[in-house]
């Protein structure tokens, strides 16, 4: 007798579970030597300072490596920059660590944490499932109101797709740092943010 179009949606609220702490050490300098030589030394002091927390260096990647000239004041500066990045389970006491380090030690450096969940492709999974289902609870309702009843679909379309790469799941070990003893704060016990997901599946369906 016809078909209807219906469209499903599914949205739901997720706990990071991931981070991602990018830090970027730099070196100013007159001359390409000397900046050189102080990001180097810079850096791997750092990473020292990082495995002796308990971090191990596999969990550490280079992120980026530079040298560029930059102008202050009409006078040419040379800008040497090393990035590496951590990743690990969300842990707000080693972000809190690796500041410290960074402060205690006086390194030119940059940190930047970003949060993720770790099962991103199953979230999905469990939203079109949602979606669908409310494709199907709409498309009920109308064809009972129209006298009509659903008999079967003839198409189903998966729109807000992700993007690939988050289909990649990376198992990663659990980061077990030392650090001295400190006096407890309140940001040590801060949960992760929150993150939205949601997905969009439109269903053609049968109807008689």
């Amino acid at each position: 007798m016809g078909t209807m179009k219906i469209i499903g949606k599914a949205e739901r609220k997720f706990k990071c579970d991931r981070m991602t702490i990018d830090i970027r050490v730099i070196a100013d300098e007159p001359t390409h030597d000397r900046a050189v030589h102080k990001c180097m030394n810079d850096s791997e002091a750092l990473l020292n300072d990082l495995q002796s927390s308990g971090i191990e260096l596999s969990q550490i990647m280079l992120n980026n490596h530079s040298v560029s000239t930059r102008h202050y004041d009409a006078k040419p500066y040379i800008e040497a920059e090393r990035a590496i990045r951590i990743e690990a389970s969300y842990d707000m006491k080693l972000i809190n660590h690796i500041t410290d380090l960074i402060e205690e030690n006086h390194y030119n450096a940059d940190i930047d944490t970003e949060f993720s969940v770790s099962n991103l492709a199953d979230i999905h999974q469990q939203l079109i499932e949602e979606a669908f289902k409310d494709s199907r609870k709409k498309a009920d309702a109308i064809a009972s109101l129209t006298g009509q009843k659903v008999s079967g679909i003839d198409k189903v379309i998966v729109g807000d797709e992700y993007d690939d790469d988050y289909l990649v799941e990376c198992e990663l070990k659990e980061t077990r740092f030392i650090c001295r003893e400190k006096a407890s704060r309140a940001s040590d016990n801060l949960s992760a943010t929150d993150i939205e997901e949601s997905e969009t599946v439109t269903v053609i369906w049968a109807l008689e």
